[in-house]
């Protein structure tokens, strides 16, 4: 049976015209969100068929490293931008954005200060992640806030995000709820998401499940993945609204269908025992295989016990190997374990104490406070006995980089 829902995590608003995206990773039942800027930009304005020759400034310079395209962008709009016309002056920050931040800001803020919103929004983004000027988050946060109020739905989103993380102002997360809510009445869709969590937690909000799934099945509705896997959930413990396993698996085959990892997991071990369909040992291995190949660090290390035992499928140590290292490095504590007794016993690997103590290592800082099996505990021993302290350094080193890179089990 599915677990019960975990925290679930923020999510990016997404669009044609969103260039700054916010992408979060759930951490065991905490919330942490990252922020990442990626640009992608809109159409231009039809423009005159013959353009003006551009007069000479400052910014022309920089053309030169511009695509050519960009490059005849910036030649129809620069007369209409340096006479002051607030659209011209934002086409021409988005012209220079790939190739010239600073030029791009510049011209950005030129439009902003007009109240030009995608231009504030655009603003606020590179003030956010210093791209092109010094980083400044709370002037990044007042553009935000400019943009939003003139009813911008990226920024009614990203407005929420600082508000709920005291990133550039002080944090609020009853003020968070209220962006996230005027981003996700304009359908964004993860905008509900954040807000349905919020609920679902009551964080920021008097904790209500019904309404969770109120918003969760908005986004859902409109393709969000880990929607569809929260309100499928939702359904299946009869959380916020009527139990009803039959609409539990459908949001949950539509999920999986959405490349959404945990659901492509669940969906193949409903398979596997014929949970609610039925039992069809060729589809639970399909979507187990799909759940380890978006990186799934459970379905990666049930690939390769599969493989290491012939499992459903022709034994092949080599790819056995491959999933279980690739598991490993994603945090699965199991997986470490496996790797550092078959480089301890050359099984499947060459015999390398070294890596046989790393991944051993590795094992033992996933674990946390769970004792080591006893043959953990023996393979320990050796290792340290024929290890000398500086290697056994070393490998403790490269242990504790893995970790860090490790990525939780998480959508």
């Amino acid at each position: 049976m599915p677990r019960k829902p975990p925290h679930p995590p923020f999510r990016p608003a997404r669009g044609p015209a969103a260039p700054l995206r916010h992408f979060a990773v759930l951490l065991g039942m905490g919330l942490v969100l990252a922020v990442l800027g990626f640009f992608q930009p809109g159409p231009l304005l039809a423009a005159p068929d013959e353009p003006d020759e551009a007069a000479a400034s400052p910014g022309q310079e920089a053309e030169s490293d511009l695509p050519q395209e960009a490059r005849e962008q910036v030649a129809r709009y620069r007369e209409a931008a340096e006479a002051g016309n607030a659209e011209a002056q934002f086409r021409m920050g988005m012209a220079y954005y790939w190739r010239n931040k600073a030029q791009a800001a510049k011209w950005f803020r030129k439009a902003a200060e007009q109240g030009h919103a995608d231009a504030q929004y655009e603003l606020a983004s590179i003030c956010y992640l210093g791209n092109g000027v010094p980083q400044d988050k709370a002037q990044a946060a007042q553009w935000f806030r400019k943009a939003a109020v003139q009813g911008h739905v990226f920024a009614c989103h990203d407005l929420a995000v600082v508000y709920y993380l005291g990133d550039g102002v002080p944090q609020d997360k009853a003020q968070a709820a209220v962006w996230f809510r005027k981003a996700a009445e304009q359908g964004r869709e993860n905008a509900c998401l954040n807000l349905g969590s919020m609920y679902y937690n009551g964080d920021g909000v008097p904790q209500d499940r019904a309404q969770a799934a109120k918003w969760y099945r908005m986004a859902a509705e409109r393709d969000n993945g880990t929607a569809q896997y929260l309100l499928s959930l939702l359904y299946e413990t009869g959380d916020g609204l009527p139990q009803d396993r039959g609409k539990a698996l459908e949001w949950l085959r539509k999920a999986a269908e959405h490349s959404h990892r945990e659901a492509m997991l669940a969906l193949s071990r409903k398979y596997a025992v014929g949970d609610g369909l039925p039992q069809d040992e060729k589809e639970a291995l399909e979507w187990l295989r799909s759940a380890a190949a978006y990186g799934h660090p459970e379905a990666q290390y049930e690939m390769g016990l599969r493989y290491s035992r012939g499992d459903g499928v022709a034994q092949d140590q080599k790819r056995a190997i491959s999933f279980l290292r690739d598991a490993a490095r994603r945090g699965h504590a199991g997986a470490a374990l496996l790797m550092a007794q078959r480089h301890a016993n050359g099984d499947g690997v060459p015999r390398d104490d070294v890596q046989a103590y790393v991944f051993l290592r590795l094992h033992m800082a996933l674990a946390g406070d769970t004792a080591l099996p006893a043959d953990a505990a023996a393979l320990k021993v050796i290792l340290e006995r024929l290890l000398t302290p500086e290697r056994q350094a070393e490998a403790r080193r490269q242990a504790e980089t893995l970790k860090e890179k490790a990525q939780p089990a998480a959508n």
